[in-house]
């Protein structure tokens, strides 16, 4: 269910008045929102959610196209996000000032479909104003069947499905400042997992695990203009189960990178675009 939702802490008054009753009366707590969805990964405008876990990018290149290199270096800033819902005259859009984002999914199949982007925020609680305008990109979203996967630069074709999950702690902060919202964050560590649904036509992932075999993960999606690219160079196979499911078996593989000063953290995104601003 993509948009936004309030989160209030209510204090119930359970006070004893000589009534057969147990609650009196409700008051408001401290108040925050959550804002989830998930949409097609467009290269021209999706890094910010790169650069909104990462907190760090730099982009190289003296003409189109640019690459936008996303580590975890930086601590991540706040954004203002805008939810468009269509209800109430003069307030149907939802804004939530101070989101942080918790975690971004990535996932795309190889048989069918595009890259997908699943952000989930926190942040203050929404206020409702006018509707603003927005634009749409004209670019086509990554397609699963464009990746190009290898495991320590050997190109690995069997692989059906992948997963990427980035996420960090956030703590919102209520302090002594006379407002329902919080006034500051504490931003956890960068952690990095994933998943990989494999043809099974060989033991690759299962001797990877058995043997806590270390090494790197490439992913490359690409098109014509446009290329997104996973690097993580010190990955670990962290479960394998085999899924005899259907017609044929596959391997159902759960990751996890590992910090590498390579990387500057547990593995880094390359995007590369015709747009030389940063996210």
């Amino acid at each position: 269910n993509p948009g936004w939702k309030e989160e209030i802490e209510y204090v119930v008054d359970k006070g004893i008045r000589g009534a057969p009753s147990v609650d009196f009366a409700m008051y408001q707590g401290t108040r925050r929102a959550r804002f989830g969805a998930e949409h097609y990964f467009y290269p021209d405008n999706c890094g910010v959610f790169l650069r909104g876990i990462f907190g760090g990018e730099t982009v190289s290149g003296a003409s189109a196209p640019y690459t936008h290199t996303f580590g975890s270096t930086d601590t991540p800033a706040s954004y203002t996000l805008y939810d468009f819902y269509g209800l109430g005259s003069g307030s149907s859009e939802r804004q939530i000032r101070g989101a942080q984002l918790e975690r971004v999914e990535f996932s795309f199949s190889r048989p069918s479909g595009a890259l997908t982007v699943k952000p989930s925020w926190v942040g203050f609680g929404s206020t409702g104003i006018a509707e603003t305008t927005d634009s749409y990109t004209t670019e086509a979203p990554f397609r699963g069947w464009e990746a190009v996967i290898d495991y320590g630069g050997t190109t690995n074709t069997r692989i059906l499905e992948f997963t990427s999950v980035l996420s960090r702690n956030i703590d919102l902060i209520y302090g002594g400042s006379n407002t329902q919202n919080p006034n500051a964050r504490a931003i956890g560590a960068l952690e990095h997992t994933g998943t990989l649904s494999v043809y099974a036509d060989a033991s690759t992932e299962l001797d990877r695990f058995l043997a806590n075999t270390t090494g790197a993960l490439g992913i490359v999606l690409t098109d014509s203009t446009n290329s997104i690219t996973w690097t993580v160079t010190d990955w670990r196979v962290e479960d394998v189960t085999l899924d005899r499911g259907g017609n044929y078996a596959r391997w159902d593989v759960s990751w996890r990178a590992l910090h590498s000063a390579t990387d500057t953290g547990p593995g880094r995104i390359a995007l590369v675009t015709t747009s030389s601003c940063e996210f």
